[in-house]
């Protein structure tokens, strides 16, 4: 009976040992996702990617990880006016999500901001965000594209 414990206790610990490096590399080395979502304030209503918009709201940009710390940068540009450069930057952020951010839980969001439109009444709203982990391959990027046309009701 003896001996039994002692096998199973044995069989235990090196199972452990086995077991626990690979647990904690694992976790380590999630790959990082993210993702971008656009919510349109002045409806209350989520903005899909490709979606055209029939009005200048207000809209507020948020992007999610899946729970791995990191830091990166969202940057969201339109099309410029006659004169101005081809795309402009609208806003562009540094942000930082983890245990030693100021972002609570697993997304940051922009403040919000009015899409408007050109001379025209139609604009193209980009909107990119990259992130990076702090192990090895712990890096991704996400894009988002939306459409004002206020000549289409």
């Amino acid at each position: 009976m003896k001996n039994m414990r002692r096998i199973v206790v044995v069989f235990l610990a090196a199972l452990l040992v086995a077991l626990v490096p690979k647990l904690v590399w694992t976790q380590e080395h999630k790959p990082i996702g993210i993702a971008i979502s656009v919510q349109d304030l002045t409806t209350g209503q989520p903005i899909n990617y490709g979606e055209t918009l029939h009005a200048v709201d207000t809209v507020q940009v948020t992007v999610t990880t899946n729970g791995v710390n990191c830091a990166g940068a969202v940057a969201v540009t339109a099309v410029g006016v006659t004169g101005a450069p081809p795309e402009v930057g609208v806003v562009s952020r540094p942000f930082y999500i983890g245990a030693a951010s100021t972002e609570p839980g697993e997304s940051f969001s922009l403040a919000p901001f009015y899409v408007g439109v050109l001379p025209n009444g139609t604009n193209d709203w980009k909107i990119s965000a990259s992130w990076n982990g702090a192990n090895v391959g712990q890096f991704d990027f996400a894009k988002f594209e939306f459409f004002v046309n206020t000549n289409a009701q």
